[in-house]
């Protein structure tokens, strides 16, 4: 597992895209904070250190996942766009052992990735707020921390399953975007909240507690929700993967 899982590293550390897309996550979060704290999205100062004006400065997560998200898609499709897949396969026949060294690969670099752009952002954001004079940052943050880490980690797994049931980079972000911000967000989330909540945009918003707390559910049960989506993700990906053609 070790070896294939260095294996995966390499691959993405040889190409261009990864690192400057990690450079522009780590980034995105942080000059988006200090436009917030310092472009007059805010009205006063009271206003700033509110708990939801904290929450909207320090909100990376929507980013991080999406980001861990299409780079699980891309560990996956790209090995058919790029016709790697038969080699892979070759040199590892157990495609179990392929798909689930991509989703615990993707798991952790979507962790760090979600983790280290709300630690750089909250480094940037709080002496900023801090001229501002708001000098304590609410108990959220910890909360929103994890919740970063978890789905970082959770959409990276997602990603890799979707990669690898479409084997389409191009058709899986679609339909992810699509279903993330077009049915969940906007027709599920209005007309049918009771089940919104229970997808995995609304689990996220959850964890990470930057959604409408009152029509969530609860950052534990929403872990279980998510986990259960990315499992059943999983499961899929492995049996359509282990009986198709590569």
């Amino acid at each position: 597992m070790n070896a294939l899982i260095r294996s995966e590293l390499r691959k993405l550390c040889t190409t261009r895209w990864f690192p400057i897309t990690v450079a522009v996550t780590m980034l995105v979060g942080p000059v988006g904070a200090f436009a917030n704290i310092f472009a007059g999205s805010t009205e006063t100062k009271s206003t700033l250190g509110t708990n939801l004006t904290i929450r909207h400065i320090l909100s990376t997560s929507a980013m991080t996942t999406l980001v861990a998200l299409a780079i699980g898609i891309s560990m996956a499709a790209s090995e058919y766009r790029h016709g790697t897949s038969i080699p892979t396969f070759l040199i590892t026949p157990k495609r179990r052992s392929v798909i689930i060294t991509k989703v615990v690969t993707s798991a952790g670099i979507g962790a760090l990735i979600g983790g280290a752009a709300f630690a750089i952002t909250v480094a940037v954001a709080a002496p900023a707020l801090a001229r501002q004079g708001v000098h304590h940052l609410t108990g959220d943050v910890p909360q929103m921390l994890v919740g970063a880490i978890v789905t970082g980690a959770l959409y990276g797994v997602v990603g890799v399953a979707l990669g690898a049931i479409t084997r389409s980079t191009v058709i899986a972000i679609v339909g992810a975007l699509g279903w993330a911000f077009v049915v969940e967000a906007n027709l599920l989330a209005v007309a049918l909240p009771n089940i919104g909540k229970w997808l995995p945009t609304g689990a996220n918003l959850a964890i990470t507690r930057t959604g409408n707390f009152a029509a969530m559910l609860t950052p534990s049960i929403a872990l279980v929700v998510l986990s259960a989506w990315s499992a059943v993700a999983t499961s899929l990906a492995i049996r359509i993967t282990s009986t198709r053609d590569a």
